[in-house]
């Protein structure tokens, strides 16, 4: 069981009532503000707990326990975080208020220990994002992307050389692996998945949503942690 907090601030309300469903929708930065510091709170309460029961993960402290007395994942998805930025009328409050959210952006993700508690990002402006925190996050995700985006998440242009649909790069801490992810799609549908060859590898993996679509994403952010991986098809010329 988890808590998902849905993060979107662009004003274009990909997060729809829809997803209130699954979680929470926060579409302001007062809100974002103040769950950012009830989840360092509890980040700080969970490492206590790991470190007086010697536990080194949050999968191994909830392992063989009562449903009623395991710790509960907490995932925060920001969508487009970085627009906010771009906006002419942003008042000198506000930019006060996102270098603090993105202060503790880079708190919670500075962490050690794996508490549960999960920080997922997609921003289709990876030169905006902050470097150190670009730094801090131990897996990223890239599709194709210019040679400067590609330096910044892979730390080379080979994310230049993707084939467009469904090919994505995944690096975690210093690997670097190739994989395929399709999108289910009720208009058309994959009927055939074909293995994309880059710098002659075979993806690690395949993912064909149109057999399964409650597939689980393969990876890891640590013991059990989950990423969610967008198709970005659409975005490619």
């Amino acid at each position: 069981e988890s808590d998902v907090y849905m993060i979107e601030l662009s004003g274009h309300d990909e997060f729809d009532s829809r997803y209130s469903m699954m979680g929470q929708v926060i579409n302001d930065l007062n809100s974002l503000e103040n769950l950012l510091k009830e989840l360092l709170d509890e980040q700080e309460r969970r490492t206590l707990i790991l470190e007086e029961d010697e536990f080194k993960s949050f999968g191994a402290f909830n392992e063989n326990r009562f449903d009623s007395k395991k710790l509960k994942r907490k995932v925060v998805v920001i969508d487009n975080y970085y627009n906010l930025l771009e906006k002419a009328n942003i008042s000198s409050i506000e930019q006060i208020q996102v270098e603090i959210i993105e202060k503790s952006l880079i708190k919670l993700i500075s962490s050690t220990k794996d508490t549960g508690i999960n920080l997922i990002i997609t921003d289709n402006e990876i030169s905006k994002l902050n470097i150190e925190l670009i730094n801090k996050i131990q897996v990223k995700i890239c599709g194709r992307h210019n040679e400067r985006n590609s330096k910044l998440m892979l730390g080379d242009d080979r994310a230049r050389k993707l084939d467009c649909i469904a090919s994505f790069f995944m690096k975690i801490n210093n690997e670097i692996e190739f994989f395929e992810a399709y999108r289910f799609n009720e208009e058309k549908q994959l009927k055939i998945l074909e293995s994309i060859k880059v710098e002659g590898k075979e993806p690690i993996f395949k993912i064909d949503f149109e057999t399964d679509i409650n597939t689980i994403l393969p990876g890891t952010l640590g013991d059990g942690k989950n990423f969610v991986l967008k198709d970005r098809s659409e975005d490619c010329v």
